[in-house]
This record gives structure tokens, sequence and C-alpha cells, in this order.
């Protein structure tokens, strides 16, 4: 298997529609939350994965079919304004949802952070192609941190946030190694989502 197929191979498993549902998880099973029943936990989980992954995945393939977009990637730039307005919104929806669901409040706002931070990269998109993987990487390391420096669980998290700056390390990697991006967009995009839901989550 030649180096860009293991990138492309990782790029899919970490692709930004999945980084929320894999966070949520962390988050759920790693705080406070912990207590409440693996049924209810698995529930939450299975909603934000329905509104973060399946919903913009069914999405594209739809504008795929009529021709809107040129791949399942959305690789040119010019194509990503309907997709990514729909993220904003999922990303809403996931906030307004934690929030019925009586989540703790700094879940609620990581996901409004999200919510932002996809607003302002929308924005960018009309003149510049920002990395979404990057964005996701941004994300996970954002996490870590920030159940760390909030003392929002009672796990030892320095593992944890060294395996998340790795995991987005090798993300943005592969994102270079696949020639999707520029250095710049990567590290933008990177930059972007940290500090946005970091900051969100520690309000």
């Amino acid at each position: 298997m030649t180096l860009r197929k293991v990138a492309k191979a990782i790029s899919l498993v970490l692709s930004p529609i999945l980084v929320s549902t894999y966070c949520t998880a962390i988050a759920l099973w790693m705080s406070s939350t912990n207590v409440a029943p693996n049924s209810v936990l698995l529930k939450v989980t299975g909603v934000i994965f329905f509104a973060t992954a399946a919903v913009p995945s069914a999405l594209i393939l739809l504008l795929l079919k009529l021709g809107i977009v040129s791949d399942t990637s959305v690789s040119i730039r010019s194509q990503r304004f309907i997709p990514m307005s729909v993220a904003v919104l999922c990303f809403l929806f996931c906030a307004w949802y934690l929030h019925i669901v009586r989540a703790p409040a700094w879940m609620v706002q990581y996901y409004l952070g999200a919510a932002l931070a996809a607003i302002i990269a929308l924005l960018l998109t009309t003149k510049w192609k920002i990395s979404i993987h990057g964005m996701g990487a941004g994300c996970i390391c954002s996490l870590m941190l920030a159940m760390a420096f909030g003392g929002y669980t009672q796990y030892f998290m320095l593992p944890w946030i060294v395996g998340g700056f790795l995991i987005a390390g090798v993300i943005c990697t592969c994102r270079l190694i696949l020639e999707a991006h520029t250095p710049s967009q990567v590290y933008c995009g990177y930059a972007l989502a940290f500090t946005i839901t970091f900051i969100a989550a520690l309000l």
C-alpha cells in the first residue's frame, strides 16, 4: 500500500464528519455524565452521529447525484458553500439537543464554538480553501485540553492530550501528503477550530 493510499484511508477514518462523534463519546464517557446508563450515553452519541455524520453524508451524496459537487470530499472550494452551511446548522442542532438532554454546559458551549468556527470557515471559504480536516484535528486537541483545564473529568488526561495531538498531527500530515491543502490552509484550519472551541468550552 502506497503512502498516499494510507493517507487517504486515515483521512476517511478521521474525517471531519466523524470527529464530532468521536469527541462526543469521549466527553460523555470521561466526564461526570458517565454516571448515566450506557443506553442513555449511546443514544446521545447516536443522535450526534446522525446530525453530524449521517445527515452531511446524505447531503453530499445528493449534491453529487445532482451534479452540484464533483466528489464526496467536496475538494473544489466553490462547491463547499451548501455543505458547510448545513454543517453550521448541524452543530447548532447538537448544541440545542445537548441542552435539552441536560448535558453539562461546557459540552453545549463546545458545540456552539464549533458552529462559530464553521461560520468563520464558511466566510473564509468564499476566498480561500481552509482545511476542514485541520479544523477537525483542532477540535480533538481542544476537547482534551478543555477537559483537563476545566476540571471536567477525574481521569488523568496527559496520555489523552498527547494522543490527541499525535492524532491531529497525523491528520494534518495526511492532508499535506495528499496535496489536498497547502500547509497554511491546514494550520489555519487547526488554529481556528482549536482556539474557538477551547475558549467556548471554558467560558
